[in-house]
């Protein structure tokens, strides 16, 4: 069930995790793949080579524990808008604000590996919600309810929001998935 704090929403446990865990996954392949081309030895230019992929490697791992930080963000609802908190850092989206509610993929306009919904104030901005929330679903019902207004509904139901953002745990075991899926490329490299 939601993780959620006084009537907010965050991502389980798993789902925070699940950066370090991926990025985790990316740089032990690359240290594996550039071990491997070093036990190899007596190819031109293969040392160079070598410190190249495990600093592309450790950079892929940094942009995705860069990019995977709003799973922490901590969403909560209340009479006048959108409460949105990080750490210390604290942000209200106004529900009178909202223009737009909408779904963006992995990879999407925000280049970001997650999805998410974005609310979009009349402002530009674009404030994303984890598609890993526990409870997304309900936590997009609860900002078209208490926001009152119907085009938020249509927003949401056009882009099949709710329906989406119903999926962080099939999506949190994708994750886990593909982090295991890299980390077994990389010993299969290594071991052949």
């Amino acid at each position: 069930m939601s993780e959620s704090l006084g009537g907010g929403y965050r991502c389980g446990g798993a789902a925070r995790w699940l950066p370090r865990a991926l990025a985790g996954s990316v740089l032990a392949a690359g240290m594996l793949a550039g071990a491997r081309i070093e036990a190899r030895g007596g190819v031109p230019g293969s040392a160079s080579f070598r410190v190249l992929l495990v600093l592309a490697a450790a950079a892929t791992a940094l942009w995705i524990v860069r990019k995977g930080g709003e799973v922490r963000v901590q969403a909560r609802p209340d009479a006048e808008g959108l409460v949105l908190t990080t750490g210390n850092r604290r942000a209200r989206v106004a529900f009178d604000d909202l223009e737009a509610v909408r779904y963006e993929g992995a990879f999407g306009p925000s280049r970001s590996w997650l999805p998410a919904a974005v609310l979009v104030d009349r402002f530009g901005s674009g404030w994303r919600l984890s598609a890993l929330l526990d409870d997304g679903a309900r936590l997009i019902d609860e900002i078209v309810e208490r926001s009152g207004r119907e085009d938020l509904a249509a927003w949401v139901a056009a882009h099949r929001v709710r329906a989406r953002m119903a999926r962080a745990v099939l999506l949190v075991r994708a994750g886990y998935s593909v982090a295991a899926g890299v980390l077994a490329v990389g010993v299969l490299y290594y071991l052949t």
